[in-house]
């Protein structure tokens, strides 16, 4: 038999689910150059992984004239744009590079 002092499952998860924390705003601009080369490298590879795995979804929506497709569209564009200023040449899906020559 379980200790009667035991919270069950249920009990557990509604403790937790009440539990709050208090996070402070960060008030110091880091930089580029403020990054160890090891440290600007994993933010590359993590960008760059990102932008991979959503660029499948953003694809679909190329056509898609809604207000959140346009949204998702802009923002992975600007994500790219990011990447590439950190020296991470990524290519864009075939759906989106008409997109890209008409910004330039």
């Amino acid at each position: 038999m379980s200790d009667p002092g035991e919270l069950s499952a249920a009990a557990a998860w509604e403790t937790a689910s009440e539990t709050t924390a208090t996070v402070r705003q960060v008030d110091t601009l880091i930089t580029t150059r403020d990054l160890a080369p090891e440290e600007l490298e994993t933010l590359r590879a993590a960008g760059a992984w990102y932008a991979k795995y959503h660029a499948v979804r953003i694809a679909e929506l190329a056509d898609d004239p809604s207000a959140y497709a346009e949204h998702k569209r802009e923002k992975f564009l600007t994500l790219v744009t990011a990447l590439r200023k950190l020296g991470f040449e990524m290519a864009l899906p075939d759906a989106l590079r008409a997109n890209e020559r008409q910004a330039a």
